[in-house]
């Protein structure tokens, strides 16, 4: 709240009725006057003699409403001034502002913060911290919560730690004093710094992967290939745990005739229509240790070059981590033939949310034997698109030297409103019908035209961000399964308008 008075001033009452800002960023300034305008400032009872103070601005700085480039530790300073201008424009008033915003955060390093559930008491570990701030930082103590206390205790390996910016160093020593319960999930830290107090949480897990195959039995049989054929099949190592695990010397049996491709590493939930990138994928080294980060898929591609000499060679895949090992089968079966769509692209051009647009999928089978469709999918359950459905009694034959139409295949462009997204408000139509009724009898704040042009402008940053990182191209795949040959990859393509 900003007050005002007058002084020396041989002019009666002052009366305020506009309020601006000038110049600088106004990004995350919210302003009202202190009443219902005109805001009186009246003078003394002599003229040298300073009048009452009024109340005249109540200003706000929301600091989440700055954005920034990137998630990198940064500093930003919003600078402007607030002017008030009396009725007439007679008189103004300058308020300059000033406010330093800062990103960053402090974090456990790798899993010094992660207590996996067959780990012995008496434990001792030094836990790291990261300082992920523009500027240095000292630790002059840490606690934890009650409940915490009983299972952990901790000493700071100095009375003042100094952390300095962008740097990783060892903070406190950590000691499990006490088996924890099986209900036990996170315990919570706090970190006493020069700036401020931050929170890191450590966590039980189990260690515990879980693999998703997107074959027709959770295998990898490639079903039936013709020599010097390519083929891939997908799938998704989940790391559900609250810590890093690694999948130790990754390698396929035969590394001339089965290949490991990583395509993402994304967070737990966020793969649904993951998009196949046109970049080369990154070629696992055979051998290699692969670290997947604590709640994140692995995504990766297995694939099939058959042998010119038409031989079988089949193998077993291991997912091996420190706490458990999960083997799979490698089959195929050769042949002489192929099958492929026509087109072999799917095209459904440019669109837009709400707009739905259909494609017929066929498919040409060239192998000497006739084969039944068993299943039409997409990768990571894509629920932007929708097929026909088939009918499971009769079920589509490829005939040999035929082309086959499998059904029309729907894609409607949109997203889930999730409860945690900020971004999903679009605005609300006010010049319809259904619009004028719902705000009837609203009572709507004074800045509703900053409002909307804040949200207008937030919703416009989101959609140039994707189609700066090309995420409004969707470039992905129909997977078309047969009783004999498999994982038939057929690429869609579209656009997204905004």
């Amino acid at each position: 709240m900003f007050s005002v008075y007058q002084s020396n001033i041989n002019g009666g009452r002052i009366d305020f009725e506009t309020l601006y800002v000038e110049k600088g960023d106004h990004a995350g300034i919210y302003m009202e006057f202190a009443s219902s305008p005109p805001i009186a400032v009246l003078p003394g009872k002599h003229l040298t003699e300073p009048g009452p103070p009024s109340d005249l601005v109540k200003v706000v700085f929301d600091a989440s409403r700055i954005s920034f480039d990137d998630d990198s530790p940064s500093i930003k300073v919003i600078s402007g001034s607030i002017i008030a201008v009396s009725r007439g424009g007679k008189y103004n008033i300058s308020i300059p502002f000033r406010a330093i915003v800062y990103q960053g955060n402090l974090k456990s390093v790798g899993n010094d913060m992660s207590i996996q559930e067959e780990t012995k008491v008496n434990h001792k570990r030094s836990v790291r911290l990261h300082n992920r701030m523009p500027f240095d930082l000292a630790v002059w103590n840490i606690s934890m919560t009650a409940d915490a206390r009983q299972y952990f205790s901790i000493r700071l390996f100095e009375k003042a730690v100094v952390l300095p910016k962008n740097e990783v160093r060892p903070v406190f020593l950590l000691k499990y004093i006490r088996k924890v319960p099986d209900t036990f999930n996170i315990a919570t830290f706090y970190v006493y710094t020069n700036v401020s107090n931050y929170r890191v949480e450590l966590s039980r897990y189990s260690g515990r992967l879980n693999i998703e195959v997107f074959g027709m039995d959770d295998d990898f049989n490639f079903g039936l290939v013709d020599r010097n054929q390519t083929r891939t099949i997908r799938c998704d190592v989940h790391n559900p745990n609250k810590a890093t695990l690694t999948l130790h010397r990754l390698r396929t049996p035969n590394p001339s005739i089965y290949r490991i491709y990583k395509v993402a590493s994304i967070k737990l939930l966020s793969s649904r229509g993951l998009d196949n990138s046109e970049a080369e994928l990154e070629e696992i080294i055979q051998g290699t240790d692969i670290d997947i980060p604590p709640q994140h898929h692995m995504i990766l591609d297995v694939e099939l070059k058959a042998p010119m000499d038409g031989s079988v060679i089949t193998g077993v895949l291991v997912f091996q981590t420190e706490y458990e090992s999960k083997a799979y089968e490698l089959s195929y079966q050769i042949g002489t033939g192929n099958v492929i769509a026509i087109p072999e692209v799917l095209h459904f051009g440019q669109t837009y949310p709400g707009k739905v647009v259909y494609r017929t999928l066929q498919m040409f089978n060239t192998f000497d034997t006739d084969m039944t469709v068993a299943r039409l999918s997409t990768l990571h359950n894509d629920e932007r698109f929708y097929f026909e459905s088939l009918d499971n009694s009769n079920s589509p034959v490829l005939r040999s030297g035929r082309l086959t139409n499998l059904g029309r295949l729907m894609f409607r462009p949109q997203l889930p409103c999730l409860p945690s997204d900020e971004d999903c408000y679009l605005g609300l139509p006010l010049h319809t019908p259904d619009g004028q009724w719902f705000v009837h009898g609203l009572t709507l704040p004074a800045n509703l035209a900053e409002i909307d042009s804040y949200l207008y402008k937030k919703l416009r940053n989101k959609y140039d961000h994707l189609v700066a990182t090309g995420r409004n191209k969707i470039n992905t795949s129909i997977i078309v399964n047969t009783n004999m040959a498999k994982h038939i990859k057929v690429r869609r393509k579209t656009n997204i308008l905004k």
